[in-house]
């Protein structure tokens, strides 16, 4: 590189016997080695720095651009979610206004419902007594009691409390 007159010079040139002879022989400016590994050791310090600061940079813009997407997916979330509690809101209105109006309509039906009974009461009067749930004890604790006595094989042992009960459920019927 250097002017018309420079060549290359072999290996052997480059040693540093050579090179101390070399200096010696031609005029310039020389670099001691201790200077020479100074600088290249800041050198390949910058570079390393250089690629440090740029792999720094990468991953900081990696960084930047997943917390955007996060926050990008944050909001949709938060508009689908306000989009869902409107539906929701409408909702429960029709139903709370259904359940009203179904609330209403029993009410009503209900008040109807009294109304022809007690119309209808007063037409036909009043209406069969009953007991008080009492009546024909015995016969039914009777006839309970044959038919968990276990006797399964011997045919018509109830009748006769069963035909008891019969009878006394005729009488309450009647009397009343």
């Amino acid at each position: 590189m250097g002017n018309r007159n420079s060549s290359a010079q072999s290996n052997e040139a480059l040693s540093p016997e050579t090179t101390a002879a070399a200096a010696e022989n031609v005029s310039g400016i020389f670099l001691s080695e201790g200077l020479q590994k100074s600088m290249v050791s800041d050198f390949q310090s910058e570079i390393l720095k250089e690629e440090w600061e740029s792999r720094q940079k990468f991953v900081l813009a990696k960084s930047n651009q997943r917390i955007l997407a996060e926050e990008q997916q944050k909001q949709e979330l938060e508009k689908k979610l306000s989009v869902w509690k409107e539906q929701d809101t409408r909702v429960h209105e029709r139903l709370d206004e259904r359940l009203d109006e179904l609330k209403t309509q029993f009410s009503e039906a209900e008040v109807e419902v009294r109304h022809d009974a007690s119309r209808i009461q007063s037409k036909i009067g009043q209406g069969p007594k009953t007991g008080k749930g009492n009546e024909c004890i015995d016969q039914r604790v009777n006839l309970s009691s044959c038919f968990k006595s276990g006797i399964k094989n011997t045919p018509l042992v109830c009748d006769p409390f069963l035909d008891a009960l019969e009878n006394c459920v005729q009488k309450a019927i009647t009397s009343n």
